[in-house]
């Protein structure tokens, strides 16, 4: 029988990942199912938890290498190790058996929470292990609220091959109890959402991804942090934004659990980690400008710009408003400053609106004619005796065509370095799918969820405290295999 390895993301990986010492604590593979498949892979059937490498049954009869054609046997890691299934997936085998495609499953029991890498609650395991452990450590997390951010993080956590969601906030009492699946619209999960927070904290989660929409949540955020979970979130970046007194409390509770808190999204967020990014090719610059240009138009919660003073006429009121809110984003100033080694002496803010001529409505919200229905918004950081910033981050955010004025919207993001060469580039996005307008909704909300589901294998590894991107390693997304 010629057999080959797969690996939890579907690359070969030899006979030798079969063979590898598993001594030390770590749990031996142990084979979960077998099958020939033929048209379905329902034909799995389940073999005895005694049947696996070490048990004196041999494994690998031949030394040859093959390929995993079958398109449907990809299927079979997803169907056979479940969430609930208290497993994690090692690898798929692959061989012929009397001229039938013949497949094994391996899989391993969960690692347990004290021995996971790194964690202060356990004993770190050598070198050597932790390598070899690396890549299939499964962190459980727990999705914050159910919205249309949150649906996606959903999708996104359920893909990872390293992350297991095993609970959701229900921030409203109609979602209290309700299939987290089904509330995302993906089916039955078979797990609960609910609004009880310590009953959320039993779950043992290692990390909570947090995307309510509005700044808020400082007490909910710190009672995770001091209860030892780790919070990856879409609102707040480093927390000055919300005082110097929340950000010394966040601190304060983030090293009372040994966890981490880190905030990211597309803008404020992976963007502007692209943009400091760009500056590695110059061999000296003097700025780094950054523009999102965006149509809000076919954004779900477009009545959120009410509080910026959208539908409303104009009125210095909105200014100060708009800086407080949007105070975050000028937390992205202090992240791209710390990656570039800047010594940013001096900020400043400025904002111009777009007013519509005409009455619009988008989602139920209404705008009428001479009412503020767009703006552009622009954060500057300045270093000791220069005149010209050497940050500059602009938002131009409208509802639709037709403003006045009406500036140009590219859909994405420019990013400039001036330096010796210039840099530029401009990031945009399309969906997989483009087939209604939902489409590119989804899209909107996916590139805000996936920097921080991506992150989260990376901040349960971090040292305490408040982190960005200027405190980790590389953070990428996980490769999934054609089907």
């Amino acid at each position: 029988m010629n057999v080959v390895a797969f690996d939890g993301e579907g690359l070969e990986c030899g006979l030798q990942f079969l063979h590898a010492p598993f001594g030390h604590g770590v749990e031996q593979p142990r084979l979960v199912a077998e099958m020939v498949l033929k048209n379905s892979p329902g034909d799995a059937r389940p073999l005895d938890d005694s049947v696996g490498i070490g048990s004196g049954e041999p494994l690998i009869r031949d030394a040859g290498r093959g390929r995993l054609d079958d398109p449907l046997a990809r299927l079979l890691p997803a169907l056979l190790v479940t969430p609930r299934s208290g497993l994690r997936f090692v690898g798929l085998c692959h061989g012929l058996n009397h001229s039938e495609n013949y497949y094994i499953v391996l899989a391993m029991d969960q690692v347990p929470r004290a021995n996971r890498i790194g964690r202060s609650e356990g004993p770190a395991v050598d070198r050597e292990i932790a390598n070899r452990r690396r890549g299939s450590v499964t962190y459980k997390v727990i999705q914050w609220t159910t919205g249309f951010v949150g649906r996606e993080a959903v999708k996104g956590i359920l893909a990872h091959p390293e992350l297991e969601l095993v609970g959701a906030y229900a921030w409203s009492p109609k979602k209290d109890g309700q299939d987290v699946g089904e509330l995302c619209g993906i089916g039955r999960l078979g797990i609960q959402a609910s609004s009880d927070i310590d009953a959320l904290l039993a779950l043992g989660a290692d990390c909570v991804c947090f995307t309510p929409h509005q700044l808020a949540g400082i007490d909910v955020i710190c009672r995770l942090l001091e209860g030892g979970v780790n919070v990856v979130s879409s609102n707040l970046t480093n927390v000055r934004a919300a005082g110097e007194a929340a950000r010394e409390r966040v601190e304060a509770a983030a090293q009372t659990g040994g966890v981490s808190l880190f905030g990211s999204g597309i803008f404020p967020g992976f963007a502007n980690y692209i943009a400091a990014n760009m500056a590695t090719v110059s061999q000296n610059f003097r700025r780094v400008r950054f523009l999102e240009s965006v149509d809000v138009s076919t954004y779900h919660a477009i009545r959120n710009y009410e509080n910026l003073g959208w539908g409303k006429t104009p009125d210095p009121m909105w200014e100060k408003t708009s800086r407080e809110v949007l105070g975050f984003y000028d937390e992205c100033l202090d992240v791209m400053g710390a990656m570039l080694k800047l010594p940013i002496s001096e900020r400043r803010f400025r904002l111009e609106w777009a007013i519509t001529p005409d009455d619009r409505e988008y989602f139920g919200f209404e705008m009428k004619a001479g009412t503020i229905a767009g703006q552009k918004c622009t954060w500057q950081a300045f270093t000791p005796g220069q005149e010209d910033p050497v940050l500059e981050l602009d938002a131009c955010w409208v509802a639709g065509k037709g403003l006045e004025p009406e500036w140009p919207i590219h859909h994405g993001y420019t990013m400039n370095v001036d330096g010796n060469p210039n840099v530029q580039t401009r990031v945009t996005f399309s969906p997989q799918v483009a087939e209604r307008i939902e489409d590119y909704i989804d899209m909107s909300n996916t590139v805000t969820s996936m920097p921080l589901v991506s992150a989260i294998p990376t901040v349960c590894e971090a040292a305490a405290g408040i982190r960005t991107y200027a405190d980790l390693p590389l953070i990428t997304g996980h490769y999934v295999p054609n089907i």
